[in-house]
């Protein structure tokens, strides 16, 4: 019997955050203030948006991976995905992002901070920073885009 719903994904390896060079300094408090609601997420070609800071992160390579891939990552986002709320404030440097898919609807998008041990979680709207306990998923990712050298 043939699935349902075909699943998919992409995995994004990310560099630091863009700098808009009009901007001379960091405003502490919008990093640390979470997006209110209809906040227009800034978008550039070539670019992703972690979304809490509302950063845009010049993208370095994207892979598109499978759907064993997909279940992969699900068994072991069970483990270091944890839901406990994270409030470090190293800005979240993510090298990591993914988006799943069921078939064309975009169902699950985060990225990782492996510097502080966070993932960003969108509900209705709002961004939250979650606790990565990152016992596996880091070398998966690697797998899948190794990180420059």
């Amino acid at each position: 019997m043939e699935a349902l719903s075909k699943e998919m994904g992409v995995v994004y390896l990310l560099d630091k955050p863009y700098k808009d060079e009009s901007i001379d300094s960091i405003d502490l408090e919008s990093l640390l203030t979470p997006k209110p609601k209809g906040v227009v997420l800034k978008q550039k070609e070539g670019y992703y948006n972690v979304g809490w800071s509302n950063q845009l992160h010049r993208i370095i390579s994207k892979k598109a991976i499978s759907a064993d891939e997909v279940a992969r990552f699900k068994a072991i986002s069970k483990a270091d995905l944890l839901l406990d709320v994270n409030w470090m404030l190293c800005g979240h440097q993510p090298a990591y992002a993914i988006e799943l898919f069921s078939d064309d609807l975009l169902y699950f998008k985060t990225s990782f901070c492996f510097d502080c041990d966070t993932w960003i979680n969108e509900v209705q709207g709002e961004f939250i920073r979650l606790h990565l306990n990152n016992t596996k998923l880091l070398d998966w990712l690697n797998s899948v885009i190794p990180l420059p050298k």
